[in-house]
C-alpha cells in the first residue's frame, strides 16, 4: 500500500515518482511536516528498486519560498540565534568583511575564471594583510583579536 501524504502529492508514472510540493497557500514553505513528508518519501524510494527516477515540483506559483517563517519562530530562539550572527560578526576581521562584500558585488554576472581570479586575488591580498596577522596570532594565543570589544571569548 502507498503512504499517504498531506503536503506532498506523489504520482507514480511507470519507473517515474513525480513528487509536488503542495503547499500553495504558504507558497511550499519548508516546515517539519513537509520535511517528514519529503524524507519519508525519500526513505521509501530508497528501497524501492522499481523507481529510477524521482522529479521534483511544486503546486501553484511558486517552487519554494524557503523555510516557513512562522515555523521557524516557533523552533528558533530568535534572541540566541540574533546573537550568535552578531558574535561572528564582531569577531570577523573588519577588513575582511569589507572585502567579502566587495568581492560579492564585483562577482556578479562574472563568468566563472573571473570570478576565480577575483576571489583568489582578494584572500591572497588578505592574507598578508596585518588584521589577518594578529587574527592568526590572536587564534595561536587563544584569545580575542584585537578589533573584538572583549565579549567574544
Amino acid at each position: 500500500m502507498a503512504d499517504s501524504y498531506d503536503v506532498i502529492d506523489v504520482r507514480r508514472e511507470d519507473c517515474i515518482d513525480y513528487v509536488t510540493l503542495n503547499r500553495s497557500a504558504v507558497r511550499n514553505a519548508i516546515d517539519d511536516h513537509l520535511i517528514e513528508e519529503l524524507t519519508r518519501w525519500a526513505e521509501g524510494a530508497t528501497h524501492d528498486s522499481t523507481l529510477r527516477m524521482a522529479v521534483l515540483g511544486a503546486a501553484g506559483p511558486s517552487f519554494c519560498s524557503g523555510a516557513d517563517l512562522g515555523w521557524r519562530s516557533r523552533t528558533v530562539d530568535l534572541d540566541a540565534a540574533v546573537a550568535r550572527v552578531v558574535h561572528d560578526l564582531k569577531a570577523a576581521g573588519p577588513r575582511a568583511l569589507a572585502a567579502s562584500k566587495t568581492l560579492i558585488a564585483a562577482v556578479m554576472d562574472r563568468p566563472p575564471a573571473t570570478v576565480t581570479q577575483l576571489t583568489v586575488e582578494t584572500i591572497a591580498d588578505l592574507r598578508i594583510s596585518a588584521e589577518a596577522k594578529e587574527g592568526i596570532r590572536a587564534f595561536l594565543d587563544k584569545r580575542s583579536p584585537a578589533w573584538v570589544e572583549g565579549d567574544c571569548p
